[in-house]
């Protein structure tokens, strides 16, 4: 497994990192608990140490269930833990709060769902265009004082706004979705990554389309966010698709790898030090995700890869 550095952080992270969604139970086809959990215990006898979760992921589950299954498990303080606060449901309406007072209420759930005294990274989920991230970060770092967290981080705001050219202390890294599918915002990486950010990547598979197991006439459960009319899945992408995931199915072969993994593995190589959120459901995902380190994909794949993903 390889292992970096988080920014300017002392968190060594592996650059696979455990993506917790589908942990809530909220958002995808029926998942399988005690799969879940497996998956977990291999990722952690496996060298991935990186879990990221969030408080609004089930409303809660994913923290309990994350918490529950590391805590048990000898590896388990070894386990580094990102969540996030900043993203609120009430009944049907999904809204953004960074306010000093969900904070406050946010940080002590997280603590106790996660049976934790601190979390490791604990990031602004998303920004409500309310409050000045400064003042946000202000009370972030209050919150390391008290050993509440370790470090904080961004998610889904552009990191390289004004705010990021001198990052407070704390803040050490940003995620956004990046995938071979999805590199609008490569510029505004390398900017904040020249600022001693490090770059977490969600979204690396693009919901499972780029590990060549679905085509044109996959469906899914009505339940599921890959069956909404604004999918990523829906139709009208497909010819995209299918060109990219020829070349993808091409690269792998040579590799002697499967195409997730090479979907990965031009992630990771397309940013120095990044690390590669990829959501998992299971034992044989995390086996899979596993392959994509330990080797590189040469300026000629990435260059194919490159050409045919722009639209």
């Amino acid at each position: 497994m390889e292992i970096v550095k988080l920014g300017k952080s002392d968190l060594s992270v592996s650059r696979l990192g455990f993506g917790c969604w589908q942990l809530g139970g909220h958002g995808w086809q029926e998942n399988d608990q005690n799969s879940i959990i497996e998956a977990i215990n291999f990722a952690l006898e496996s060298g991935v140490n990186f879990f990221d979760t969030a408080d609004v992921y089930g409303l809660g589950m994913s923290e309990t269930l994350l918490g529950e299954t590391i805590n048990k498990h000898p590896l388990g303080k070894q386990a580094i833990i990102a969540s996030k606060f900043g993203v609120r449901v009430n009944g049907e309406q999904t809204f953004y709060d960074n306010s000093q007072a969900w904070l406050e209420e946010a940080i002590n759930a997280s603590l106790k769902r996660l049976k934790r005294e601190t979390i490791d990274l604990y990031q602004i989920h998303r920004h409500d265009g309310k409050r000045p991230l400064n003042d946000i970060f202000y009370d972030l770092e209050k919150l390391r004082e008290q050993g509440k967290i370790r470090w904080y981080g961004i998610s889904n705001i552009d990191p390289s706004q004004p705010d990021m050219k001198n990052p407070p202390n704390g803040l050490v890294s940003f995620t956004m979705e990046y995938s071979l599918i999805k590199r609008i915002y490569d510029e505004q990486i390398k900017t904040a990554i020249s600022h001693g950010l490090g770059f977490i990547s969600w979204g690396s598979l693009a919901q499972g389309l780029l590990s060549g197991k679905y085509n044109r006439g996959s469906r899914f459960a009505k339940e599921d966010i890959r069956s909404r009319e604004d999918s990523i899945f829906a139709e009208k992408n497909w010819d995209y698709y299918e060109r990219i995931l020829e070349v993808l199915k091409k690269i792998a072969k040579h590799h002697n790898k499967n195409m997730a993994q090479v979907a990965l593995r031009f992630v990771l190589d397309s940013h120095p030090d990044s690390i590669s959120l990829a959501g998992i459901k299971n034992t044989s995902q995390i086996k899979d995700n596993c392959g994509a380190t330990g080797w590189n994909l040469s300026q000629e794949d990435i260059a194919d890869l490159s050409t045919v993903a722009r639209r």
